[in-house]
């Protein structure tokens, strides 16, 4: 078996970051070991209808979903170099539809979608949640 390339190109999956000119990645060395790691923090806000209908309740959502992205490269014999892009804003939306058992209790399955690159409406990422629910 040859090996005819040690290197591989590295691909933002959000399309918000060229590594190799943000994070100063070079293939002059392929034998170094590279490292990337990062971290994601997000946050949401958004507005849900909830009407009810005798027992079956359904959902409709909106909002917005803010990422703070924090990465760090280290690679074999340099500095690890980090990078904090800008905090990103993107929408999401989704729907829902569950059970009610009671006044104060229901079981919920949702889905949701979240817009990379609104308004285009590809990529985005799908999350579907079940959840149960009390209110005291």
């Amino acid at each position: 078996m040859t090996t005819t390339s040690k290197t591989q190109d590295v691909v933002d999956d959000f399309g918000e970051i060229d590594f190799e000119k943000d994070m100063n990645m070079s293939t002059d060395s392929p034998d170094n070991e590279v490292k990337l790691s990062e971290k994601m923090i997000q946050a949401r806000v958004g507005l849900a209808l909830d009407p009810s209908f005798s027992i079956f309740v359904l959902r409709a959502k909106v909002g917005a979903q803010a990422t703070k992205r924090e990465m760090t490269l280290t690679e074999q014999g340099k500095d690890p170099v980090k990078t904090e892009p800008p905090i990103t804003y993107k929408p999401y939306a989704g729907a829902g539809a569950g059970i009610r058992f009671s006044p104060k209790m229901y079981f919920m399955a949702e889905y949701s979608f979240f817009f990379f690159k609104f308004p285009e409406t590809e990529p985005f990422q799908r999350e579907v949640s079940v959840s149960f629910n009390v209110s005291i």
